[in-house]
């Protein structure tokens, strides 16, 4: 959680039928002072809500399957030359 940059629980549903989104913000420099601010750069994710009656399942889902893949994803992130 220290490289989430932003956490955001939306109140619409995802038209492709997501619960989580993920996006890698890289650093930019800003038009004032010197450098980034190391507040610019991070994982941004996105919570997004899931019907009542299938949220035991998201949940397991993502439990299971999400959640892990999500944290080898920002693994190999955070070590790419890119970033």
């Amino acid at each position: 959680m220290s490289h989430v940059s932003d956490l955001r629980f939306l109140s619409e549903k995802s038209d492709a039928g997501d619960a989580v989104g993920v996006e890698w913000v890289a650093a930019q420099s800003f038009n004032y002072g010197r450098g980034t601010h190391p507040d610019a750069a991070g994982f941004r994710i996105d919570v997004i809500p899931v019907e009542k009656g299938d949220r035991a399942d998201a949940r397991a889902a993502l439990r299971t399957h999400a959640l892990p893949q999500l944290g080898e994803w920002m693994d190999r992130a955070l070590m790419a030359g890119e970033t």
